[in-house]
């Protein structure tokens, strides 16, 4: 079973939360990735939340509510529940409203980790290849980089 104690809070994606997702896996961190490089911009924690509820309030705010695709998924329902009654009187932001001191490639690839649905957040490979880090990437070593696959998950048949 999911547990949402894997990440320091303020890193946690949304599917440790909703319990969306059956397991662990590297778009987790991919998440969490967004979330410090929003960091860098803003010089202080980017989903700042003391509560879980400010927490999905947060979401609401910069994402909205989940797609459907992954409304259906979630397990959560007193969350979800929750997200549907703040989102009409939510005032959404940008990214670009979150982040005014980051450069349009930085938002970019921001975005495109800090997606509800896993599938869709940039693999580290990607994220190696977007523009953002265009001056640290190197062609001729796109060969050489390698994603690590996790041999079996972690059974916590212990707790």
């Amino acid at each position: 079973m999911l547990t949402k104690y894997v990440t320091t809070r303020y890193y946690r994606s949304p599917e440790l939360y909703l319990l969306y997702t059956p397991n662990y896996t590297t778009a987790l961190d991919m998440w969490s990735i967004g979330c410090i490089i929003a960091e860098f911009y803003n010089k202080k924690v980017f989903l700042r939340a003391a509560t879980i509820n400010e927490y999905l309030e947060n979401l609401v705010q910069l994402l909205g509510l989940p797609p459907k695709h992954i409304e259906k998924l979630i397990r959560n329902k007193d969350y979800l529940e929750h997200m549907k009654r703040i989102e009409p009187t939510t005032k959404r932001i940008s990214f670009r409203e979150a982040l005014p001191n980051a450069p349009q490639a930085a938002i970019d690839l921001i975005q495109k980790l800090m997606t509800y649905d896993p599938a869709e957040r940039l693999t580290a490979k990607e994220v190696l290849r977007h523009p953002f880090l265009a001056d640290l990437y190197d062609p001729l070593n796109d060969d050489q980089i390698v994603e690590a696959t996790p041999i079996k998950y972690f059974d916590f048949e212990f707790e």
